[in-house]
Formats: C-alpha cells, structure tokens, sequence
C-alpha cells in the first residue's frame, strides 16, 4: 500500500465514525426529549376501564366533553389511589418486618397500624372527592342517575364484604396454641 491508499482508507474510516457518533448522539436525544411514555396498563385493568367509561358514557348520556373530563378524573384519581396504596403496602411490610423482629415492639406495630388507618381514611376521601368531581361535570338530571348508580355499587360492595365475612367463619377463637375449650 502507498501512502495516498493509507491516507485515503484513514479518511474514509475517519468520516465513518464521526457518522457513527452522530447517529448515536441523535438517537440519544431524541430519546431525551420526547414526551415520556404513558404507565402501563395492564390490558385487564384497560379493558375494564374502558366497559365502565363506557358504561357511564350510556347511562349518564355524556357528551363529548364529559366523557373526556370523566376520563381525566378518572386517570388523576387512579394515580392519587395507586400512591396511597402503595404507601399501605410499604408500611405493611414495615410490621411484617417487625413482626418476625427478635423482639417485636408492640407500640412500633400500633404506630404503624395506625398510619395505615389514617391513610386508608385519606383513601376514602379521595374517593369522595372523585365523585364530587364527577358529579361537578354532570348536569342536575345526570346527577340523579350518577347517584343511583353509586348505590347500587355501594349495596353491590356490601353483599360482597358479607359474603366474604360468611365464608370466612370457622366457629369460635381457639389460642394459637391448640388448648382451649
């Protein structure tokens, strides 16, 4: 090889990475600066979501705009929720962990279950406010039956709490420890 041939395979490999490095650079932020992905929804949960959309939608007679505004709060409200639970989660395993401690502390395992009562209150609340939200977005007929409708899934809820509390009866308390009547 001479000299124009080495200089000339240099140049070209040369520009070759300095192509590389662009594109690398390039891809790098245009990821950088897009707009972040949506979380993911499991395809059940959106399935789901998308029945009761669309059955608010029927019932309530929704135009365009309520839908819309209803799906928003719907998304705003699943967020607060998914962080308080979250939460609750992280602290039941906080007495979990206490729990099988050396010693469990009795007052560190009240202090945590009552930060878990407490945040379960302010589940509720967020609850309450959601639909104080979603009734602010109905006119006064749809009002009425938006709040037929959420009876009938609190009596809905209640059947199946008394259910469970049926199938969760085994007779009377008995110690851990096997004595007893």
């Amino acid at each position: 090889m001479d000299l124009f041939s080495k200089h000339k395979y240099t140049t070209i490999t040369i520009i070759v990475l300095v192509l590389l490095n662009l594109f690398t650079l390039s891809v790098i932020l245009i990821r950088e600066f897009r707009e972040p992905e949506p979380p993911f929804v499991p395809p059940r949960e959106a399935v789901r979501a998308d029945r009761v959309m669309f059955f608010l939608q029927r019932e309530l007679d929704l135009t365009e705009e309520q839908a819309k505004q209803f799906i928003q709060l719907r998304r705003d409200h699943f967020d607060e929720v998914q962080n308080i639970q979250k939460d609750i989660q992280d602290i039941k395993k906080k007495m979990m962990d206490e729990l099988f401690a050396g010693q469990p502390d009795g007052q560190k395992l009240e202090a945590l279950a009552r930060q878990i009562g407490e945040m379960e209150g302010q589940r509720e609340m967020l609850v309450n406010r959601h639909f104080m939200d979603l009734k602010a977005v109905c006119r006064p007929e749809q009002r009425e039956i938006l709040q037929q409708l959420l009876h009938r899934v609190m009596q809905r809820e209640q059947r199946l709490e008394r259910r469970h509390e049926r199938m969760g009866r085994r007779g009377p308390e008995r110690p851990l420890n096997g004595e007893g009547p």
